[in-house]
């Protein structure tokens, strides 16, 4: 933890949560019109606790800290790329002269909307919300006041490149091997899939790739699972994770993956994707994670993805999209992106909303 003594700087612009990559922060804003709000203590201005101890106590002091700190600063804009953190659209009623951005980072399950629901009685508001498709929105609308605008995602919006319509030759699998996820239950599901890839691409005579998760990609047990059980396929690759993964995949044109928010960022860039979100740990027990498409309710199986662990229906769902034609894939796709991950290259939409608040 860092301490700063200082009283913070004027800043047009309040990054409420350095939780997120700067890279993107800085391809949005300016870094000199920018000031960061450690919300999770990463830093702490001894200045502002001073102020607020002085004022009301050791009373509500984590929260009179954070209302504390807008203030000095007194942008026209704050803005959050931790759109799950409710106390942001809180904020307006104690600090109403800026503009409030939240802007979607990350999939949302169910018990995102449950403890939404719970603390939306506290009358959520936020001038703006950026939401990555169609169904997000509609759901979002019922419980936070806002303008909610359909953008995708920042990250992959922001990666421009040009699709390699190459003749398929392999299959990444994403793994999602993380912490704060139930890791027990992700080895079991991935090592279903990974079974499963490894009879397929034998089949098709496939290479298989395995695109490993960030910091935590050195899990022994993963490892080992797959340095005994996958090298039968011919040339099994682990993909050591770059700076900007989407650049890094978009090499590759077929993807699987549980529930991944890279593989949906994949298929917002007309990849062929197929989605397997549940584990099966018995016959008679089922763990599902996500269904595929949440909050939309689908069908358990479509054409490339199964909400139900079945390896016969899996095996013929991931022949079915790898025989299709790329073109026919496309416009079988087309209506499905929009309700799954929207893509808007280079964040124009983004950027004129900033732009005519400042």
């Amino acid at each position: 933890m860092k301490f700063f003594f200082l009283k913070p700087p004027k800043k047009k612009i309040l990054i409420f949560d350095r939780q997120f990559d700067n890279y993107s922060f800085f391809k949005l804003f300016k870094k000199n019109d920018c000031e960061i709000l450690d919300v999770r203590y990463e830093s702490l201005n001894i200045y502002v606790i001073f102020a607020v101890f002085l004022k009301t106590g050791l009373s509500n002091i984590k929260k009179n800290y954070l209302i504390k700190y807008i203030s000095l600063v007194s942008p026209k804009i704050v803005v959050t790329f931790i759109d799950n953190n409710f106390f942001f659209y809180e904020l307006k009623k104690y600090y109403p002269d800026a503009k409030y951005i939240a802007i979607q980072n990350g999939r949302r399950d169910k018990f995102f909307f449950k403890n939404l629901e719970k603390v939306s009685k506290k009358k959520l508001f936020s001038d703006y919300i950026f939401v990555q498709k169609n169904i997000k929105k509609k759901k979002i609308s019922k419980f936070i006041r806002a303008k909610i605008i359909v953008s995708g995602s920042l990250k992959n919006n922001f990666t421009i490149t040009k699709n390699k319509n190459k003749k398929i030759n392999s299959i990444v699998f994403i793994s999602q091997i993380k912490l704060g996820r139930n890791i027990q239950y992700t080895h079991l599901g991935e090592i279903y899939i990974l079974n499963l890839l490894k009879k397929f691409c034998k089949k098709k005579k496939l290479k298989l790739k395995i695109f490993l998760k960030g910091d935590y990609y050195n899990d022994y047990k993963f490892r080992s699972f797959i340095k005994k059980n996958l090298q039968v396929v011919k040339k099994t690759e682990i993909l050591e994770r770059q700076k900007n993964i989407i650049k890094q995949l978009n090499n590759y044109n077929f993807f699987v993956c549980m529930d991944s928010t890279l593989g949906y960022e994949m298929f917002s860039r007309k990849k062929k994707v197929v989605f397997f979100p549940s584990i099966n740990l018995s016959k008679d027990k089922l763990i599902r994670f996500i269904q595929f498409g949440y909050p939309q309710y689908l069908k358990n199986t479509g054409f490339f993805w199964n909400n139900t662990f079945q390896e016969k229906k899996n095996f013929k769902i991931l022949n079915n999209v790898f025989k299709m034609k790329k073109k026919k894939w496309n416009a079988f796709i087309k209506d499905h992106i929009l309700n799954h991950m929207a893509y808007y290259p280079g964040n124009k939409k983004l950027k004129n909303i900033i732009n005519s608040l400042l």
